[in-house]
This record gives structure tokens, C-alpha cells and sequence, in this order.
């Protein structure tokens, strides 16, 4: 009874907790050879757990390294499995004529408390390198009338100050991502802008433009703002330094960190002073900035997608795979493919798509349908749903 009770009060705890910690729910089911009742349930709550556990944790740092970790995965992940299933709810026993068991689970599976199991292990932020940052910052001075962004090679009057203090900033970003296990690039020791071709350089610049510039230069991440200088309006001779910096997803332009600052400036010559403001303000925005994009890292919002994909049918493990190795070897615009949702006859996929999910189900009405056999049943804003053809699974 004391145990009975201990696993109510854990189960009502998980779930009270599940909102915060990103619960996934998903439906499996197992089979076990064993004659005695008790002892099949058993063995099969085991296996789905396993099975459960071995899926999320190939798509967090992806099969290849799962392979290469797998002992260590068994050792220490999968055994950890209660940890991060908080809830499994079995259904009803079925007898098959050879005396084998089959049973279908409802489980919901802690993806936070998975995630911080495998960064505690090492294991989760080295499938895909280091994410790479790209700073697109510009420099206004109104009190001088100059300004300066790197990307357009360009500005009015002698920026060579404003260019200056660009550099140290990135610096700054530079060291701070550094810390946290990224890499921001530093355009001015590298000449980046040579590498923009000239009809694509602009002043004005919208999110789908950043995306652009983003993915021509082959970063995840782009740090986009401006640093607008301006007269004190409350002490002569002072200056105030306005810093607005945002983080966006080349994937889909989502904002993932966001800075905001204004700093004044002490009395005396313009550029000793800024300059001294500035020494002291970078490494505080830059560590701001890099906190914010190291939590979103975590959480496991990289690439977040708004694009679901529903299959409808009965799927083994080869055919899940499969049907993502397509998704991605077919579409440019398919950047990941992820499973989110286990039902009953159902499969909800998460896709990092560079379109809506019009484009997409566009694209997959033109597949051949001896690779890709579904048809679509439904479709709106930001969800497709697709059938099996011919007869059900």
C-alpha cells in the first residue's frame, strides 16, 4: 500500500510538473514469451520504457552517435528510464495463440529531464559541431553624422572609430560564445562582406534577408541590431549609448535572445569617453546575450519548427526511419525531421521547414508515389496530414 501510494504522489507531482518540463506523449506497444501474467506485464512496461527512451535519445544527438555511445547509452541513460518517465499507463493484456503477451502503453516522457541526463553524460550538443553566430550589428553616431555596418563595406564620413568599436564588440561575443561552446565570427578580421554578392547588399534589411545571409554564410544563428549613439540630453559634453541586439534563427527567423541597454557616458572628448563606456559594457551585453542562447540551446529550441506533419498508420522503427531519411534527402527546404507525438495509429513529426505547409504538401503531391505511398487527408495552417495508400496498415 505505501508503495502504491508513493507512485500516485510521484505521478501526480510529474504531471503538475509536465507543462514546465516539455512532456511528450506517445503510445508503444510490446510482446513478451513469458507464461505467467504478472511477469509479462512486467517485461513489457521494461521493454516500452527502453524502446521510448532509445527513441528520443536518437533524435537529441542522432543515430549515428547513438551507435557509437550504445553500451554506454544502455548503461547509463536507458536504465535511468523512471527518471524521465514519469507516467506509464498500460492497457489491457492480450493472450496471442502461441501463449505469448502483447500489451500497448501510454507513456509521457520528460524531454527536459532527458535532456540535462545526457548534458550531464556529455552527450548531447556534439551532433552537429558548434553552432556558428553570425554579429550583423550597425553603428549610427548622430552627433557626428557617420554610421557603419560591416556587411556593406560602407558608411558616411571617417567611420574608422565606429569600426573600431564593431571589432570590439565582436570580440566580446566572440569570448563569451566561445565559454559556452559556440563560435561567433569576427567579420572585420575576416573579411566577410567580400563574400556577399553585391546585388544582395542593403542598409535596410528585413528578418527573411538576415535568414539569407544566415544561410549564405552558413550560420545557425544571427545576431542582428544597433548601437545608436546620441547627445545626453541631461549633461552637457556626456553621450548616451542605445544597444538593441537580437538573436534569430536562420531556420525560421525565430527571435531566440533578446538585449536591450542604454548606457551614458562620463563629460570630456567624444571618443575617449565612449570608448571607455564601451570597454565596460561589451562583455556584459555579449555574456547577456550568450546566457540567452546557451538556455534556448538547452531547452532544446534550436530549429524549433512550426510544422507538423501527422502520418496516419502502423509504423515499425525501420519505417520511422526511413520516411525521415526521405523527408530530408528529398526537400532542400527540410532541414530536420523529429518525431513529437506517438498515437494510436499515428505518427506527429516536427519539421524544420523553409516554407509553410502549403509548399510542402505541394511538393509531396508531386513525389512519386511508389518512393512516398500517403495522399493527403487534411491540411491547415502550419499541420499536414497524410494517409497510407491502398490498404491500412
Amino acid at each position: 500500500m505505501g508503495k502504491l501510494l508513493a507512485f500516485i504522489l510521484t505521478t501526480l507531482l510529474a504531471l503538475q510538473l509536465g507543462a514546465a518540463e516539455n512532456i511528450i506523449e506517445m503510445t508503444l506497444e510490446g510482446r513478451s514469451k513469458r507464461s505467467n501474467l504478472a511477469q509479462a506485464r512486467n517485461d513489457i512496461l521494461e521493454q516500452v520504457m527502453k524502446n521510448a527512451a532509445r527513441l528520443k535519445v536518437i533524435e537529441l544527438i542522432g543515430e549515428e552517435k547513438y551507435n557509437k555511445n550504445r553500451a554506454f547509452i544502455n548503461t547509463l541513460v536507458l536504465k535511468q528510464a523512471a527518471k524521465f518517465i514519469p507516467v506509464a499507463t498500460p492497457s489491457k493484456m492480450k493472450r496471442a495463440a502461441d501463449g505469448s503477451y502483447s500489451m500497448s502503453v501510454n507513456l509521457k516522457l520528460s524531454a527536459g529531464s532527458l535532456r540535462s541526463i545526457l548534458q550531464k553524460n556529455g552527450l548531447l550538443y556534439e551532433r552537429d559541431g558548434q553552432a556558428r553566430i553570425l554579429p550583423m550589428i550597425a553603428w549610427e553616431d548622430r552627433i557626428n553624422s557617420q554610421h557603419f555596418s560591416w556587411w556593406t563595406s560602407q558608411g558616411s564620413g571617417t567611420n574608422a572609430f565606429l569600426q573600431q568599436l564593431d571589432s570590439d564588440l565582436n570580440k566580446s561575443l566572440y569570448n563569451e560564445f566561445a565559454q559556452r561552446g559556440f563560435y561567433s565570427f569576427q567579420p572585420l578580421s575576416f573579411p566577410l562582406a567580400s563574400l556577399i554578392p553585391s546585388n544582395f547588399v542593403s542598409e535596410r534589411l528585413r528578418t527573411s534577408d538576415f535568414q539569407f545571409y544566415g544561410d549564405l554564410l552558413q550560420s545557425d544563428i544571427v545576431a542582428t541590431g544597433s548601437v545608436e549613439i546620441v547627445s545626453n540630453k541631461n549633461l552637457v559634453g556626456a553621450s548616451t549609448v542605445m544597444i538593441r541586439i537580437s538573436a534569430i534563427q536562420t531556420v525560421n527567423g525565430r527571435t531566440i535572445a533578446e538585449v536591450s541597454r542604454n548606457y551614458d557616458t562620463e563629460t570630456g572628448l567624444f571618443e575617449t569617453t565612449l570608448r571607455n563606456r564601451m570597454q565596460t559594457s561589451t562583455s556584459e551585453i555579449a555574456q547577456d546575450l550568450a546566457v540567452q542562447i546557451r538556455e534556448a540551446w538547452e531547452k532544446g529550441t534550436f530549429g524549433a519548427n512550426l510544422l507538423q506533419l501527422a502520418l496516419r498508420g502502423n509504423f515499425d522503427y525501420q519505417s520511422l526511419k526511413d520516411i525521415k531519411e526521405f523527408l530530408v534527402d528529398s526537400f532542400r527546404e527540410v532541414k530536420t525531421v523529429k518525431e513529437r507525438k506517438f498515437l494510436p495509429n499515428e505518427v506527429v513529426f516536427e519539421i524544420d521547414y523553409k516554407g509553410g505547409a502549403e509548399k510542402l504538401a505541394n511538393q509531396l503531391n508531386a513525389v512519386d508515389k511508389s518512393r512516398f505511398p500517403y495522399r493527403i487527408e487534411g491540411l491547415e495552417a502550419g499541420k499536414i496530414v497524410l494517409s497510407r495508400l491502398g490498404r491500412p496498415d
